[in-house]
Formats: structure tokens, C-alpha cells, sequence
């Protein structure tokens, strides 16, 4: 079997494994009011100086244009309003993580020079194991790096930190096979498609762009350090990879957005939540040492294999592009980890310990560990090292204890609610929506879960009626927009057993 099928084989099963997980296993349901709200908000493309998340472009077009498409082409035919577009993001987050892999597997046959065996494949679902078996640590509720608070957050932090580390694969990827060929060719529309993908990684989240931005920033300074006496060459490099310096001006732009964001007023009054870089950094420290022991002796393992690699077959096993681009790597995780504590640090909220932001340095450590890994399963001359045979049973084990339902994932809300649970929750204020379109009413009072510990400020905000009445008429579901009043009633809480 070709290359090329075996690929498209694994990557469709990839696909069709986050797809059951997105769906079935911990749907993408509806649930608070963020969700709400923003399931049918549509801004301009444009970042918005001065605007409530000015910067966020992607994730705040993405998430209309997804839950239209759920409403125009999927309920229709399901008729179940919360789970069309359950499906619709399954969709799209298997989609985007199964890009993700693929790209990954592209720059590992790239650094391995192998096209045609499995190890970059096999090295792929190990490397998206990785990012489930993270956390897993306890019976219950086990959070992973692709787990956020609610669908809001899953499209605003984990599609795109996906997004912004494909990117870095491929550009990472690109940069290998070139090496210091900064060969000047005409644009043309691929190059328009390039410039497109910048804008979407870098306008998409303060917490996630600088995984692209690190990495642009690491290939620039390298080149200036290194040519710095040949200014020809600087000057060649600026031009033939354009796009290295596109990512640091649009993202000096997208800092100057942020900061007149309305949203940092809103930080500068949570002072409780404030803590300071030590405490930040402990916090990081601390996430650090959660890490699944499992998890750490597959990395050890991979470490001694490479050690003993070394050893026995000489510095010569290690290329000297290997060797630069495991540097960049590590630089780049250091500056976007460093990035990401001094961004908490004045956010108002410790951001850096969610696993949705972790996502960011763990991907350059993981990143790392697997080229340290490949490199050690070939020889000099290319070819495969009898250090492969491991590789099938590292495979199994990993993915084995990712998988083992022993130790559960936790669904997508901030509450430890069940999928039912909020299904349910979900659907009886669709009901109440229908009941009082049918009736032909102009108000109504919306009957919702009470949170008295937070001042019924969430998950359901005064406003949420609103919001919730605007989807629902915007996509169809109900005839008419209909003025909501909330009513926080504690007899919602005793009906679906929830205890906040």
C-alpha cells in the first residue's frame, strides 16, 4: 500500500474517532449564556479597534457560520435543534484536530526523509494521544487539552490553538525543505491563501496566536543572528519568507486592538482573581507536575532511546538541521510558556493553568519528544533503526491508557453536568420558547437554573433570554423574536439534580 492511502486510511480514521468523541461520547451541546449569545452574533472580518474582543476575527465568524449551517441544512432533516449543531461542531473539531495530525505526520516524513513506511503515521497517533492522556489522572471528570468550559471556549481557545499549531507544522515544515534556499519567486493566489490562514491564526485569540508568533519570531532572529554579517542574505529572507514578518506586524497590530479592548476594564475589576507572576508561575509549575505518570515515562522512554541512539551510532545521527530545529523548538516553548504567564499576570484571570491555553507549550514539548523519538528510529544513512521494533507496542500502550474507560473525560461545561444532564437542560428551554410561540406570545418568562453562590450571574445572565430568543428566530426555529424576563427558579436546579 502506497504512502499516500496509508495516510488517507489513518487520517480518516482519526477523523471518524474525534468525530464519535465530539459527538457522541462529550457532545458540543448549547449551555450558557456565552454560548447563547454568540451562536448567532456576527461581526465584521475585520478586528475591531475599540470592540468587545476586537481581535478575535476567526473564532467570532466561525461560530455563526457553523450554527447556520447546522440550522439551514442539518435540523431540517433531525429536527432536534441542540444536537444539529452538536453535529456541526463535532464536524468541524474532528476536521481541524485531524489537519492537525496530518500536518504533523508530513513534517515528521520530512525530517525522517521516510515516504513511504508507518512510523510517521504511528508517531501521529501517538502524538495525538498525547493531548488526552495529558491529564488523565483521576476516576472522574479528566480534562484534556482539547476540553473547555463550554462550546464558546472550545471554538475561541482549543480550534484555535489547533489552528495557529497546524500552522507552525507547516510552515515548520516548508522551512525544513528549503533550508537556506531564499530563493525570491512571483505571488500568486497560493500565497494569497497563506496571507488568509496568517490573518485568521494571528486575529484569533491573545491567549493562542503566539504559538504562531513564537515560532515566526524564533525563524527570524535565527536568521539575523546567524547572517547577521551578510545583509544580502537578511534581505533575501525577508522577501522569499514574507509571511515570517506578516505574522509579527499583524501581531503588533492585534496588541494595539487589545489593549483598547473594553474587555480589560472588565479584568481591572476582578482583583480577587489577580495574582502575581510567582504565583503564576507556581500554578505552571504545579500543572506541570499533574502531568499523567504514565504520560511521562512514555517521554522518558523516548528520551532514552535517543540517548542511547546517540551513543552507540555517533553525533552523525543527529543532523545539523535536526539539531537546529529541535533549538528553535525549545526557544519557541519557552516564549510562548513566558508569554502566557506574563498575559495572565494582567488579565485578572489565571488563564495559563487551563488546559485550552496549555495547549500552547504542551504542543512545543510534545513536538519536541516526538523529532527527539524519530530521529532515534533511524540511522545514519536514513534508513530504519532496529529501535523501530518498540514502536508498535509504545503505540498500544499509549493509546490503550488514553482510551481506558476506567478513568473518564469530562464533558464541555464549567459545572461537572453530565451530557444528559445538559441536554436536558437545554431542551426544556427550547420548550418553553415553543410553548410561547405557539401561543403567539409577544413575552414570556424564562425559567432557568438558579446559581445563588454566584448571584445568578452564571451560567445564565439576566440577558440571556434575549440572546437565546435572537438564535432561535435568526435560524428559524421559532417564528418571531419573542422578549424574554428571566426567572432563576431553584425547582430547575431539584428537576435536573444540579447543585452548583
Amino acid at each position: 500500500m502506497k504512502s499516500r492511502h496509508k495516510d488517507v486510511l489513518l487520517f480518516s480514521g482519526i477523523f471518524l474517532v474525534l468525530f464519535v468523541f465530539f459527538y457522541v461520547a462529550h457532545p458540543l451541546i448549547l449551555f450558557d449564556s456565552d454560548d447563547w449569545e454568540m451562536c448567532s452574533y456576527f461581526r465584521r472580518p475585520l478586528p475591531m479597534p475599540g470592540g468587545y474582543n476586537g481581535i478575535k476575527v476567526f473564532p467570532e465568524t466561525l461560530f455563526p457560520i457553523l450554527t447556520e449551517i447546522a440550522a439551514n441544512f442539518v435540523y431540517p432533516i433531525m429536527k432536534d435543534y441542540l444536537m444539529s449543531l452538536a453535529l456541526v461542531f463535532a464536524v468541524t473539531g474532528a476536521l481541524f484536530i485531524s489537519i492537525y495530525c496530518r500536518v504533523f505526520a508530513l513534517l515528521t516524513r520530512t525530517i525522517m526523509d521516510d515516504k513511504e513506511s508507518i512510523i510517521p503515521d504511528l508517531l501521529a497517533v501517538c502524538f495525538l494521544a498525547f493531548h488526552f492522556l495529558i491529564y488523565k489522572n483521576d476516576w472522574f471528570s479528566n480534562t484534556h487539552l482539547f476540553w473547555s468550559g463550554d462550546v464558546t471556549c472550545f471554538i475561541h481557545y482549543v480550534l484555535t490553538g489547533v489552528f495557529n499549531a497546524a500552522m507552525v507544522l507547516w510552515f515548520m515544515n516548508k522551512a525544513y525543505k528549503e533550508g537556506d534556499n531564499y530563493e525570491v519567486k512571483p505571488v500568486g493566489i497560493k500565497d494569497g491563501a497563506v496571507l488568509l490562514a496568517i490573518y485568521f491564526a494571528v486575529f484569533s485569540n491573545m491567549f493562542t496566536n503566539i504559538i504562531l508568533v513564537s515560532f515566526a519570531a524564533v525563524e527570524i532572529f535565527s536568521v539575523l543572528l546567524t547572517k547577521r554579517k551578510d545583509k544580502n542574505a537578511i534581505k533575501r529572507f525577508m522577501v522569499s519568507r514574507w509571511y515570517y514578518p506578516a505574522v509579527l506586524i499583524m501581531w503588533a497590530f492585534a496588541l494595539v486592538i487589545q489593549l483598547l479592548d473594553p474587555r480589560n476594564a472588565d479584568a481591572k475589576k476582578q482583583i480577587s482573581d489577580k495574582i502575581g507572576i510567582a504565583e503564576i508561575t507556581k500554578s505552571v509549575i504545579a500543572n506541570f507536575t499533574a502531568i499523567n505518570k504514565m504520560c511521562l515515562l512514555i517521554f522518558a522512554v523516548m528520551a532514552v532511546m535517543f540517548v542511547v541512539c546517540v551513543f552507540r551510532k555517533g553525533e552523525k545521527v543527529v543532523k545539523t538541521s535536526e539539531a537546529v530545529l529541535l533549538v528553535k523548538i525549545i526557544v519557541a516553548g519557552f516564549f510562548t510558556l513566558l508569554y502566557l504567564i506574563l498575559l495572565s499576570a494582567v488579565s485578572g484571570i489565571n488563564y495559563v493553568g487551563r488546559s485550552d491555553v496549555a495547549l500552547g507549550y504542551y504542543f512545543y514539548m510534545f513536538l519536541f519528544f516526538m523529532i527527539v523519538f524519530g530521529i532515534a528510529l533511524k540511522n545514519v544513512d536514513g534508513k530504519e533503526s532496529g529501535l523501530g521494533v518498540v514502536l508498535p507496542l509504545l503505540t498500544f500502550v499509549t493509546v490503550a491508557q488514553t482510551i481506558n474507560s476506567c478513568k473518564s473525560y469530562r464533558d464541555y461545561n464549567d459545572f461537572a453536568l453530565t451530557k444528559e444532564q445538559v441536554y436536558s437542560i437545554g431542551q426544556d428551554i427550547l420548550n418553553q420558547y415553543f410553548a410561547a410561540d405557539m401561543s403567539g406570545a409577544e413575552n414570556m418568562e424564562l425559567h432557568v437554573l438558579a446559581n445563588e453562590e454566584r448571584d445568578n450571574t452564571w451560567p445564565y445572565t439576566f440577558y440571556v433570554g434575549d440572546a437565546i430568543s435572537d438564535s432561535l428566530s435568526r435560524h428559524g426555529v421559532i417564528s418571531k423574536f419573542i422578549k424574554c424576563t428571566v426567572i432563576y427558579d431553584r425547582q430547575k436546579d431539584e428537576k435536573f439534580k444540579v447543585g452548583f
